[in-house]
């Protein structure tokens, strides 16, 4: 896409410093007597490139398809930008707002990443409603599921589609799976009794050799890897080798429907919850029933505390009980329904649980027993989530919709929304820097958590219109900066300026005939120009003042000898 040739002439010179800022990192080779001289010149000429990308970006031009590889633009807002298919290989975008932006199978490679603020990354738009997301154990990919039974694996941060794998069975609805941290793998169960399996190292997908026959309720991931368990509606309980889906053992006993299975941590144990109102605990190595915890209501869901010291677990009317090992006489507290979801702090000190009726509890285990309710959902949690480092714990809802909430005061710390339906997954970052959720909007949404409480996150807004004052450019950005018509609506097919003849007459030269593309050059200036190019306020505000220039430097704007591809 030549993006030279949606751009009139003062658009032109803005594109000229951001080609010119590709030329900085060569200033290296420079003796070390005037590495100073250089240095200070430099800095200008980024501060140059990103306060003039800015501009363009604001101005709705598309940077689709173009080649940008070495540029410099530390601290630039791209907010809300489109670079889908860029070329940024080896680009310096440290420090850049990137909420909003547009950058589907857009190139990073070596690129300079440091303390970008991306908000939110592009959503992934897919075929069918997403069952399952999860990112991998390094982050570097996120794997979603889809109710097809079909597995797409993206690169992170471009979203590149890295691989996909589908089922052949037609018509399977798959509804319970599992990352597998240990082994980067994905286990899914069907409603048709089928376990399959999706190693995302090898990238391939197989079935287990043998099938429950009846659907599958629950699945369970061995804690040290190899491993999986699967519930389902036959009553049986069955464990699996991961590494060639083989059936290790069918754990028999209950007399209903499993509604949920876990693993303990330190994977001696599988612990299975039924409708027949019990849950049993089975010896892993060898496959027999070590103990049945006799209940009066059906068990819903249910978890291993990390240190393996107690079990906790929801019923049908919304008790919320633990068991220590040897007595189940903890009752922590109720919901005003059935309890669908139990979560284990990281450190095993709270436990968070969730019901039909649009709260989430959370229990401090060393303290008092019910800590906080937290309320603001408006429709049924589906799941709960504690971050990596344990100080949040995220909550997903059938209104769309998730919330995270601050665990020491119960305060909800942000609300995300977006999908048009049910949030059926969501998934930490290792770092927990990072949310990604899914479902039934056959959307999924990325957003940063580490900016949830900062007010650059809460202060931004969706005006990107440069006669809405999202930016202010002083009269010097130019010499005499083209004139902005205050009463005219900026869009993608508005004028973005009104340019009076005057300004034109002085700016740059330009060869008209020469449009800013592929193997294309910009415009030539001498080196004197080039030293002059910006004179910059450091300590003014990227969102007051873009940059402020003196005459002499715009009229000899930066020169180019190379061309601006896309």
């Amino acid at each position: 896409m030549d993006v030279g040739a949606q751009a009139p002439l003062f658009k032109q010179q803005l594109l000229a410093y951001v080609e010119h800022s590709k030329k900085i990192h060569y200033s290296k080779k420079i003796e070390h007597s005037k590495k100073d001289e250089h240095s200070k010149k430099d800095e200008k000429l980024k501060t140059a490139a990103a306060n003039a990308i800015k501009i363009l970006v604001k101005a709705r031009i598309s940077f689709s398809g173009a080649d940008l590889q070495g540029i410099r633009i530390p601290g630039a807002d791209l907010s809300e930008g489109i670079f889908d298919s860029a070329n940024l290989k080896g680009a310096d975008m440290s420090n850049t707002n990137l909420q909003k932006i547009q950058l589907r199978n857009a190139c990073f490679e070596g690129a300079d990443m440091t303390d970008a603020r991306f908000g939110e990354l592009p959503h992934i738009t897919v075929e069918d409603n997403v069952a399952f997301c999860s990112y991998s154990s390094n982050g570097n990919t996120l794997a979603i599921g889809l109710d097809n039974g079909t597995v797409n694996i993206y690169e992170i941060p471009s979203l590149k589609l890295d691989w996909s794998s589908s089922v052949s069975e037609d018509s399977i609805e798959r509804k319970y799976i599992r990352y597998c941290s240990k082994d980067d793998l994905i286990a899914w169960g069907s409603n048709c009794g089928t376990v399959t399996l999706w190693d995302l190292r090898a990238k391939k997908r197989y079935d287990t050799q043998e099938r429950h026959i009846d659907e599958v309720t629950s699945i369970a991931c061995f804690p040290k890897g190899h491993l999986v368990v699967s519930g389902s509606a036959d009553t049986t309980v069955r464990l699996w080798d991961t590494r060639d889906g083989g059936r290790l053992f069918t754990l028999e006993g209950h007399t209903n429907s499993i509604t949920c299975v876990a693993f303990s941590p330190g994977g001696e144990q599988v612990a299975s919850g039924s409708r027949d109102k019990t849950v049993r605990l089975w010896n892993v190595s060898n496959g027999s029933r070590l103990r049945t915890i006799d209940h009066n209501r059906e068990i819903m869901s249910i978890a291993y505390s990390p240190n393996d010291s107690s079990l906790a677990f929801g019923d049908q009317d919304g008790s919320v009980r633990l068991w220590d090992g040897e007595t189940c006489d903890r009752v922590l507290g109720t919901h005003d329904g059935a309890v669908s979801g139990i979560v284990y702090s990281p450190k095993g000190d709270l436990i968070a649980s969730c019901g039909n009726d649009k709260a989430t509890r959370l229990w401090n285990l060393q303290g008092t027993p019910d800590s906080y309710t937290l309320r603001g959902h408006g429709g049924t949690i589906t799941g709960l989530l504690f971050s990596p480092k344990g100080n949040l714990i995220a909550s997903r809802s059938d209104d769309g919709t998730i919330r995270l909430w601050d665990v020491k005061n119960g305060k909800c710390r942000n609300t995300m929304s977006g999908h048009s339906g049910s949030v059926a997954s969501i998934s930490f970052s290792p770092k927990g820097d990072w949310i990604a959720s899914g479902g039934t909007g056959k959307t999924v949404q990325q957003r940063a958590v580490e900016v949830v409480d900062s007010a650059w996150y809460d202060n931004q807004t969706s005006s990107c219109c440069i006669d809405e004052t999202e930016q202010q450019t002083g009269d010097e950005v130019f010499d005499k900066a083209p004139a902005v018509d205050q009463t005219s609506s900026v869009g993608a097919d508005a004028a973005v300026q009104q340019t009076d003849k005057e300004a034109v007459d002085k700016t740059p030269d330009v060869d008209q005939t020469s449009p800013i593309g592929t193997n294309t050059t910009v415009q030539r200036t001498d080196e004197e120009a080039v030293d002059k190019a910006v004179d910059i306020d450091q300590t003014s505000s990227a969102d007051t003042i873009v940059q402020q220039a003196d005459e002499e430097a715009v009229d000899k704007a930066p020169g180019v000898d190379q061309t601006f591809s896309a």
